[in-house]
Parts: structure tokens; C-alpha cells; sequence
């Protein structure tokens, strides 16, 4: 509850800053320009995804089980491990961002101007946010620090979004920003994560011998595989929406599609940061075999986190006629109807919240991204039609279908899981010697 306190505080001012910056983006470009920038950063963050591979959750799962056992030689190793895969990830990411623009601008209908504001973006990549130091913060109860950054962050780009509209700034300047907040907050969450490491004596990071360091611990590779599946599958849904609705509707209804989803997301964030906040003590309880505290947690922030879920199409329905104009000014009102659909995915999605960090802190991440390849599966034969059809709306239905899907297959999977017989998730302990 303290982690939680920490991270809905610092999310909650985040996200209060980010609609006011979204208010002003909106009113200073438009629908057709703020769907450029959508489709740009949406692109850059779907390649990101679908390459880079998160190594935050490894490094708690793993990282738990080391402190647990202390041994702090197995610990530098697997952040030193962390941190190369960050590295390499960041490169290629940046490579191919760069080399795909092109390909993306034909099959988008960008001209020569948003291509080359896609191609500065793309590059930034190289310096995106790494992964580790997130899983180091985490992993030391250092929530407290990381859930500022965010609002720090958050802050600055206001403040400057503000001084681009006062000055009559365009659509280049508001990308400029988004590059150069990207490589603002890797330098923070970095310098962070190495204080921190300093403070709990975990030296020799950078001496740390790497080979050798995946045979320490049983079954990374494929939780990292499995993890990282699960999410490129789901952040996928959540990054190639815009680019879909930009390529069928235009920029106008990626525009349209990207107020609706940026509030809609900012109440989706409530289960992200339950799901943040319990997955270390989540892992703590599993690797000491507390079977019967981690289900009776898991069960309680479900409860919780579902009924909060449900105030939000009312809210929506009772508010987002005037929000909306309020948000955004004139030419947004048809975002309404999308945001009112989105909210009852929302709900969907909230109601696996404590599901997904529980699965991967027992190690059955494997089987929930089978889960999750079937409910993309799922969104992918629903979302061309349905926005065809039905424009900017069918984008939203298509994220309720792949909900609708997902959460019973991860409740079946969650109860596998857990009712099997505990496992040893490493080898005895000479064995390392």
C-alpha cells in the first residue's frame, strides 16, 4: 500500500499535467496535425516495442530470488545482463526505426516533412528509457523515486508546450520536445538506478563476467521471451490502433482516435500502477513459498481494482459530452462515442490487473502468452473491418474484443498455474559454486 501511495500520487499528478498538455497540443494543432504527431509517436514506440526486449521484470523476479539467498555475485551479473540486452535493444531499435520510415510513410500517406520528423524521432530511440534501471528502483522499494520522475517529466513538457503555443510554435517543435524528453528520462531513471546500487553496496556492476551468467539462472531466457511477448502482443493493440485508424481514416481520425485513447488511457494507468506496485511483493511471496498470502493478495487487489473499474463509464457518460469540448476546444466532438466505447475496454482490462503481474511472478508467463496471441488474434481480425465500417469507433471495439478475450484465458491460466505443485525455481545452491 505504500508502493501504491507512492506510484498514484506521482501518477495522478502525471497524468493531470498530461491532459492539461494534451488540451493544449489539441487546441494548438488541430485533429489533422496531433493525428501526425500521434501516428509518429506511435509508430516509434510500436517498433520499440515489438524489438526491445523489457528487462525490469526479470530483474525483480530473478533479482528477488538472489537478495532472498544473498548473493550479491548473482545479482551483479544478472543487472550487468540487464543492462547489455538494454543496449543492444536501444540500437537495433534505432536501426530499424530509421530504415522503416520510408516503408511507413508510403504505406500512411506521410509527406517529406512528417517522414523527416518520423526519422529524428526514430534516432532519439537510441537513448529511449532503459528497462533495468526501472527493475533496480522496483527492486529495492525505491518507488517512491521512480514514481516522480514521471511527474517531474510530465511538468517540464507542459511548461514547454505552453511556451511552443505562446509563441505560435509548430507541429516540428512539439516533436523536437518528444525527442528531447525521451533522452532527459533516461538519464534520470539511470542515474537513479546507479545511486541506489551505490547505496545498497552492489558493486563491480561494469566487472561483472557475463558468460556464463544465463546458465545461473534457470529459465530466464524463456521468462523474458514469454514476458516480452505478452507485452509487444499487448502494447502492440495499443500503438498499431492509431496507425490503422491514420492509414484507413486519415489524420483526422487518428487525431480524433488519439484524444479518446489518451483519456481512456490515463484511467487504464490505475491498474498498471496496481499491477507495478504488487509484482515485487508478488515475486517475494513466491519465491518464499507464501502460496496462500500470494493468492489472498491477488484476490483482494482484483476486488478492489474491478469495482473502482466501473465508476468509469459512468463518469464518461455523464461527463464527456462537456469534457470533451472543454479538453480539446471545437473539432473533437466526435471523439465522444469512441471515448464512451473505449471505457467499457478499460473496465475489461482493469479487471486482470493483479492477474498478469501474479502469472509472471509464478513463472507462468509461458502459457498467458498463448492467451494473449489469441485475443490479438482476435483484435487484428476485428479492428480492420470494424474501422471500415464504423471509422474511429471500430478502433475502440476492437480493444473490447481483445479484453473480452483475454481476461477468462488468463483466469484459467492463472488457476493452472497456481494449483500445481511448487517447484524448485533453482538448483541447489553448490551448484553455483
Amino acid at each position: 500500500m505504500r508502493n501504491l501511495a507512492h506510484l498514484t500520487g506521482g501518477k495522478a499528478v502525471s497524468v493531470a499535467l498530461g491532459m492539461a498538455t494534451l488540451a493544449i497540443t489539441a487546441k494548438m494543432l488541430g485533429p489533422g496535425l496531433l493525428g501526425i504527431v500521434a501516428m509518429i509517436e506511435s509508430y516509434g514506440r510500436l517498433i520499440d516495442q515489438m524489438i526491445r526486449l523489457e528487462t525490469w521484470q526479470t530483474v525483480i523476479r530473478y533479482g528477488a530470488r538472489a537478495i532472498e539467498d544473498d548473493d550479491r555475485s548473482r545479482l551483479t551479473r544478472l543487472i550487468k545482463l540487464g543492462v547489455t540486452t538494454d543496449i543492444i535493444g536501444a540500437t537495433i531499435v534505432a536501426g530499424v526505426a530509421l530504415v522503416g520510415a520510408p516503408v511507413a510513410a508510403r504505406l500512411l500517406h506521410w509527406d517529406a516533412e512528417t517522414l523527416r520528423m518520423a526519422q529524428i524521432y526514430s534516432a532519439a530511440l537510441l537513448f529511449g528509457v532503459s528497462s533495468t534501471p526501472i527493475g533496480i528502483l522496483r527492486l529495492f522499494d525505491r518507488f517512491a523515486q521512480a514514481a516522480w520522475v514521471e511527474p517531474v517529466i510530465a511538468a517540464i513538457r507542459l511548461a514547454a508546450i505552453a511556451t511552443i503555443w505562446l509563441f505560435g510554435g509548430s507541429v516540428w517543435a512539439v516533436v523536437l520536445l518528444g525527442v528531447a524528453l525521451i533522452i532527459l528520462e533516461r538519464l534520470v531513471m539511470s542515474c537513479l538506478a546507479w545511486r541506489v546500487l551505490r547505496q545498497e553496496g552492489v558493486t563491480g556492476v561494469l566487472r561483472a563476467p557475463l558468460r556464463g551468467a544465463i546458465a545461473l539462472f534457470p529459465g530466464i531466457a524463456g521468462f523474458v521471451l514469454a514476458a516480452n511477448g505478452t507485452v509487444l502482443i499487448r502494447k502492440s493493440t495499443q500503438e498499431a490502433d492509431v496507425l490503422i485508424v491514420g492509414a484507413i481514416a486519415g489524420s483526422v481520425g487518428a487525431g480524433l482516435y488519439q484524444l479518446a485513447r489518451k483519456v481512456a488511457l490515463a484511467a487504464a494507468k490505475g491498474g498498471q500502477m496496481i499491477q507495478q506496485a504488487a509484482f515485487p511483493e508478488l515475486a517475494r511471496l513466491w519465491a518464499a513459498g507464501q502460496r496462500d498470502r500470494f493468492l489472498h493478495l491477488v484476490g483482494r487487489i482484483e476486488w478492489i481494482t474491478l469495482g473502482l473499474a466501473l465508476l468509469l463509464p459512468c463518469a464518461v457518460a455523464l461527463m464527456g459530452p462537456r469534457l470533451i469540448p472543454l479538453i480539446a476546444g471545437d473539432g473533437f466532438e466526435d471523439a465522444y462515442v469512441p471515448l464512451l466505447v473505449q471505457s467499457f475496454a478499460v473496465v475489461i482490462f482493469l479487471g486482470g490487473s493483479a492477474l498478469r503481474a501474479a502469472l509472471m511472478a509464478a513463472g507462468g508467463q509461458g502459457r498467458f502468452l498463448a492467451a494473449s496471441a489469441l485475443a490479438a488474434i482476435a483484435f487484428y481480425a476485428t479492428i480492420f473491418p470494424a474501422v471500415h465500417m464504423l471509422g474511429v469507433v471500430g478502433a475502440a471495439i476492437a480493444h473490447i474484443v481483445f479484453n473480452a478475450v483475454s481476461l477468462p484465458l488468463a483466469l484459467a491460466t492463472f488457476r493452472s498455474v497456481t494449483c500445481a505443485p511448487p517447484a524448485t525455481p533453482y538448483p541447489p545452491a553448490q551448484a553455483h559454486d
